[in-house]
């Protein structure tokens, strides 16, 4: 009899208080299907996230309602959305939905019809995204609250901690709507004060930029040998790393031997041969020698992979093999620009890739060039963003970080 009152005991009811984790995943599941429903009856055009002001109101509102409801209104639903259980259940469910975002190309259509009809090709602006955002905000809000009574170290640093984190995430998701991404590009010798959104209206900028210098660092080019007959390359098993062509090496390949006797990093065709210049258009060029023992082969000459004004040139070692020279992968590229704003000095900064510029607020960064001149590029390319809740996010993540430092001493030191 005592067993059986356990076990009736221990097989708990679905939707009675207090709710546990099997309520709590279903609620964060329910919320991930609406959203995806949402998203599919609007064939997936997203969701067109607030901007100023309405995103603070929403915001202040949002914290108003949530201290409000937490000190006066005493009902088991307000206290479970403050637990254990919900927080987890919501995060799990957050988090599988930022991982989506790694491993689906995001802003770009995909090729499969349901993955844009739900939305995952742009997750952040989605309705599933808004919802999950705003479920998390509210439930780490009240857990947040909990401890803003008493007054004590405990609960200041826990305060701290999680109200960085809801700082984080509410400034990032009602923010999203005030950035501005816009695309500018500048010839050398060029200045341009405005630059273009994604639908190519024109947007004028505080202030102009003016390209003194493009330039590109690359690697050393590959040698490469490729089958005649569909034109793919050819790897060592033992070796899949293609070698670098340096003067004065000798590359094993199969059972050729091929010795670099020349090598040019800027060179032009003279005739059938190859000479030093600093010319624009200028190419890699190598003059290689190969032998094949086996066969008794025998074949030398000029091997370069081309440029816009040169043409690639390759060698033919039998009826089944060509060898020749792989375009150089980009090292660095970065751009040599002067900042004109009204009243100001004239700036000279140098902008490469990752390594943006903070100018009146804006952020420039380095995203591209003239792919088809390389290295001899003209043009510039500039993505210039401006996002106004950057420096909230920052005191959030301020707040995190010492919120956890003073969790981790108080439990060591207590």
């Amino acid at each position: 009899m005592e067993v059986q009152t356990k076990n009736q005991l221990s097989k708990r009811k679905l939707w009675v208080f207090p709710w546990k984790y099997n309520e709590s995943f279903i609620i964060s599941i329910g919320l991930l299907i609406i959203g995806f429903l949402l998203e599919l009856f609007s064939n997936g055009k997203g969701f067109n996230s607030p901007i100023w002001p309405a995103n603070i109101i929403i915001l202040l509102s949002l914290i108003i309602y949530i201290v409000f409801t937490n000190i006066f209104i005493k009902h088991p639903l307000i206290k479970w959305m403050g637990s254990v259980p919900a927080a987890i259940s919501a995060i799990v469910i957050f988090t599988l939905l930022i991982l989506l975002m790694g491993f689906i190309p995001q802003n770009k259509a995909s090729s499969s019809m349901l993955i844009n009809k739900l939305g995952l090709n742009h997750i952040v602006q989605s309705y599933t995204y808004v919802l999950m955002s705003l479920y998390l905000l509210i439930i780490l809000g009240y857990a947040t609250s909990k401890r803003l009574y008493p007054f004590n170290f405990k609960n200041f640093a826990f305060l701290l901690n999680h109200a960085g984190l809801w700082i984080v995430l509410a400034a990032g998701s009602l923010g999203s709507g005030d950035i501005i991404r816009l695309k500018m590009a500048v010839n050398e010798k060029q200045t341009v004060w405005y630059a273009y959104d994604e639908t190519n209206h024109p947007y004028e900028l505080p202030f102009a930029i003016e390209l003194i210098d493009f330039s590109i660092d690359e690697y050393i080019p590959n040698i490469a040998f490729a089958n005649i007959s569909d034109g793919k390359i050819i790897t060592n098993k033992s070796k899949q790393k293609l070698p670098e062509i340096i003067q004065g090496k000798t590359i094993i390949m199969k059972d050729w031997s091929i010795f670099i006797d020349e090598y040019y990093s800027k060179s032009k065709m003279v005739d059938s041969s190859y000479v030093l210049t600093t010319d624009t258009g200028a190419t890699p060029s190598a003059y290689i020698i190969a032998t094949n023992k086996k066969l008794n082969i025998k074949k030398e000459g000029w091997i370069s992979c081309g440029s816009f004004k040169y043409p690639q040139k390759l060698i033919k070692l039998d009826d089944q093999i060509l060898i020749g020279m792989l375009e150089p992968d980009i090292k660095r590229f970065s751009s040599k620009i002067k900042i004109y704003s009204p009243n100001q000095k004239v700036e000279m900064i140098t902008v490469e890739v990752n390594k943006p510029m903070n100018i009146k607020g804006w952020e420039i960064y380095q995203s591209g060039y003239d792919k088809s001149m390389g290295r001899w590029s003209t043009l510039s390319i500039f993505e210039i963003i401006k996002d106004p809740w950057y420096i909230v996010v920052y005191i959030g993540i301020i707040m995190l970080i010492v919120g956890s430092v003073f969790l981790f001493w108080h439990g060591k030191y207590k």
